[in-house]
C-alpha cells in the first residue's frame, strides 16, 4: 500500500500543476450585481443596459432574475455607463470601471409611481342601467324603435300590442289593445304621450292604438314603484316618446292590411335655424289612415276609417337646453244612421236582445250579410286569424293541419289558412263534415274516427309532417 501510495503521489502533484492555472486562463473581465429596491426587496425582471462612455452604440443588454441578480460577460477593460430600468422604479444611472476580473455593483431603485396623462373614455349610458342604480325598486321594461317593428304583430306594428310581450302584462281577449298589468285594471294604466296624459288612445272599438309606430322612439312600461306625481294610477304607467328624426331629410311610407301611413323627416335651413337663436333643429311629421272604406266602396258601404296626424319638433339653443313642441290629432270616423244594420263587440250583456254599445265600436254590415253570421264573425275569425297571422306566422306553401274543421273557429282557420296560399288538411267526425269543410277550401280530408290521424297526415305530406 505504501508503495503504490508514493508512487501515486507524483502523478496527482502533476495533475494539479497541469490543471490549476486552467481557470485563471479561461476567466475574462465581467460586471455583475444585484439589483434590489430602496425597501431590500429583489427587483426581477429589471433591464440593466451597459455601453462604454466612448461610444454609446456598443450596448449590451440582459435582465435581472427573480432574486435580481445580472451579469455582463466578455468585457473590455474600460469606463461603462450602467443604466438599470423597471416599470414602477426611478431610472438608475451610475459609470463603472471595469479593469479586469469580476466587477461587482449593487443597484438600489427607488420605487416611483408612473403619472398618466388623463384618459377619457366616452360610452352611451343605457337609460336601464341608470335607472337600475340611482332608481331602486322601480320596476321598468323598455322597447326600442327598432325593436317595436321588429315583433309580430297583427296587422301593423303597434305600441300597445308590443308590451303584450313584456313580463307582468296580459290582456282580456286578442280583439283589444288593452292591456292589464298585475292584475290590475286596463284604466288603472296611465298612458302618457311625451309625458302628455292620453284618456283615449284605442281605434276601431279598442283594436289598435292611437300611435303610429313610424313616430315612436321609445316605449317605457313603470309596472311598478313609480313616483308619486303618477298618484292615481296602481298597475302602471306606459310613457311613449315621439322620435323627432335625425335632422336630415327622408321619407319613410308603408302599407299594411289596416292602413297607409307616411312619414317625413328633416331640419330647418341653417340660416333659419341661427336666426332664430338655436343651434340644431329637426323635425318628423307622420299621416296615417285606414282604406277600407275606399276599397270596399265597389261593393259595399263600409261606413268607418281612422286617421291619425302627429308631429314633433325639437330645437336646441347654445347653453344646451331643449325646446320641444309635440302635436296630435286623430279621429274614428263611423258613418252610421239610425236603423242601419250594425255589429259591435260588447264587453257584458251580449246575451240580451238588446245592448248598447259605443257607435265607435260599431261596424255596419253589409246587405249580404245576415245577423246569424255577424254574430259570430269576430269571435271566430278573429280567433283563428290572431292563431296563424300573429302566433303561427303561417306562410304560403306551408301545410296547416286544422282540427274540428267543420266547427265556426275550424271554418274560419280553413278559410284563412287558404287565403294565405297554404295547404289545408282538415280532420272531422264524419264524410260530411269533411265534405263541408272541402266545400271551404280544405285541399284534404281525415275522418279520425276511423283510425288515429298521424300515420294519414304523414302520407299525405311524404312524411314531413303539418307546418301548422
Amino acid at each position: 500500500m505504501r508503495a503504490r501510495f508514493a508512487t501515486g503521489m507524483p502523478i496527482l502533484l502533476s495533475l494539479l500543476a497541469f490543471t490549476a492555472p486552467l481557470p485563471a486562463l479561461a476567466q475574462t473581465d465581467q460586471l455583475s450585481g444585484r439589483i434590489r429596491s430602496d425597501d431590500g426587496r429583489p427587483v426581477e425582471g429589471a433591464l440593466a443596459e451597459l455601453h462604454p462612455v466612448s461610444d454609446t452604440t456598443l450596448t449590451a443588454y440582459t435582465l435581472a432574475n427573480d432574486l435580481g441578480f445580472f451579469a455582463f460577460r466578455d468585457l473590455e477593460p474600460d469606463t461603462y455607463v450602467l443604466r438599470v430600468t423597471r416599470i414602477g422604479f426611478q431610472e438608475f444611472q451610475e459609470q463603472v470601471s471595469v479593469e479586469g476580473g469580476v466587477t461587482e455593483v449593487e443597484v438600489v431603485m427607488t420605487t416611483q409611481a408612473i403619472v398618466f396623462a388623463g384618459i377619457t373614455v366616452e360610452a352611451e349610458r343605457s337609460r336601464a342601467k341608470t335607472r337600475f342604480e340611482e332608481s331602486a325598486g322601480i320596476t321598468v321594461q323598455e322597447i326600442e324603435s327598432a325593436a317595436l317593428k321588429s315583433l309580430p304583430i297583427i296587422a301593423e306594428s303597434d305600441p300597445l300590442r308590443a308590451i303584450e310581450v313584456l313580463p307582468g302584462v296580459t290582456t282580456t281577449s286578442d280583439f283589444s289593445a288593452a292591456f292589464n298589468v298585475r292584475g290590475g285594471s286596463a284604466d288603472q294604466n296611465l298612458i302618457l304621450l311625451d309625458e302628455v296624459p292620453i284618456f283615449n288612445p284605442f281605434h276601431l272599438g279598442g283594436i289598435f292604438s292611437v300611435f303610429n309606430a313610424d313616430m315612436v322612439d321609445r316605449v317605457e312600461l313603470q309596472s311598478g314603484g313609480f313616483a308619486a306625481e303618477y298618484g292615481g294610477r296602481v298597475s302602471s304607467v306606459l310613457t311613449i316618446e315621439s322620435d323627432p328624426g335625425d335632422g336630415e331629410f327622408g321619407v319613410d311610407a308603408g302599407v299594411s292590411i289596416l292602413a297607409s301611413r307616411l312619414a317625413v323627416n328633416g331640419a330647418l335651413p341653417r340660416g333659419a335655424t341661427e336666426k332664430l337663436g338655436f343651434q340644431t333643429t329637426r323635425w318628423r311629421l307622420s299621416a296615417r289612415r285606414s282604406y277600407l272604406d275606399v276599397l270596399f266602396k265597389p261593393w259595399v258601404d263600409f261606413p268607418y276609417h281612422l286617421s291619425d296626424l302627429q308631429g314633433v319638433f325639437e330645437a336646441w339653443t347654445g347653453s344646451s337646453s331643449r325646446l320641444r313642441f309635440v302635436g296630435y290629432s286623430g279621429r274614428d270616423v263611423v258613418d252610421l244612421a239610425p236603423g242601419d244594420r250594425v255589429m259591435a263587440p260588447a264587453s257584458h250583456g251580449a246575451f240580451a236582445e238588446e245592448v248598447c254599445a259605443p257607435a265607435r265600436k260599431a261596424v255596419k254590415l253589409p246587405d249580404q250579410l245576415d245577423y246569424e253570421v255577424a254574430a259570430t264573425l269576430l269571435l271566430t275569425y278573429g280567433t283563428s286569424a290572431h292563431a296563424l297571422i300573429q302566433r303561427a306566422d303561417l306562410q304560403a306553401g306551408e301545410t296547416l293541419l286544422v282540427h274540428g274543421a267543420a266547427g265556426g273557429v275550424g271554418l274560419a282557420a280553413v278559410e284563412i289558412g287558404k287565403a294565405l296560399g297554404a295547404r289545408v288538411i282538415a280532420t272531422a267526425g264524419t264524410d260530411a263534415k269533411l265534405a263541408f269543410a272541402r266545400a271551404h277550401g280544405a285541399d284534404d280530408g281525415i275522418n279520425y274516427a276511423e283510425g288515429p290521424f298521424k300515420d294519414r297526415v304523414k302520407e299525405l305530406t311524404g312524411g314531413h309532417g303539418a307546418d301548422v
